[in-house]
């Protein structure tokens, strides 16, 4: 009976080594484990973060997205702008050749008109010249020459009146027909940096 206490008495110490043995195998495991814990803690806060970062980050994109399609309407709006004053120039810079081109043929018909009207009166004035030595010669009717003679002077001294209007007046329209033609050339220049401007 006391040898088969002794067995089970080194059975049960044997149990118990293996026992001791497992529980350390388990606290060494469950050290790991808390170990891989640790780790696995500061990888999810470092996620985390990074993911915070990414949240902020998208937050700016999105900002910057809405920032961007609002200046892009209003460059589209400004070009809309632009392109209807261009046009409105286009017509403008047409209706102004138009009426250049109109005050061009009134001023050359003007000018042929001046030129008959200073033909007409050095006709008048060698007809006077003419009147002037027939009184010489005709002094029986005094009254009557000198009669037509002060007409004839009127009409003289009002046709030159009237030349000297008609020149006045063709030159402040030459003069304005100049600074329509430079208004014109800066208009050009206008349109054409607001279309190099349209282009880029």
């Amino acid at each position: 009976m006391l040898v088969t206490l002794q067995r089970r008495q080194g059975a049960l110490q044997r149990m118990l080594g293996s026992l001791q043995r497992k529980l350390g195998a388990l606290q060494r495991w469950l050290g790991a484990l808390q170990r891989r814990q640790v780790a696995l803690q500061r990888m999810l806060g470092s996620l985390q973060r990074m993911l915070r970062a990414l949240q902020r980050l998208l937050g700016a994109l999105q900002r910057r997205q809405v920032a961007l399609q609002r200046r892009q309407g209003a460059s589209q709006r400004w070009l809309g702008v632009l392109q209807r004053w261009l046009g409105a120039l286009q017509r403008r810079q047409v209706a102004l050749q138009r009426w250049l081109r109109a005050v061009q043929r009134m001023l050359g018909a003007l000018q042929r008109w001046l030129g008959a009207l200073q033909r007409w009166l050095e006709a008048l004035q060698r007809r006077q010249g003419a009147l002037q030595r027939r009184q010489g010669a005709l002094q029986r009717w005094p009254v009557t020459l000198q009669r037509k003679q002060v007409d004839l002077q009127r009409m003289l001294g009002s046709l030159q009146r009237k030349l000297g209007a008609l020149q006045r007046w063709l030159g402040a329209l030459q003069r304005m027909l100049s600074a329509l033609q430079r208004w014109l050339v800066t208009l050009q220049r206008r349109q054409g940096a607001l279309e190099r401007m349209l282009v880029t």
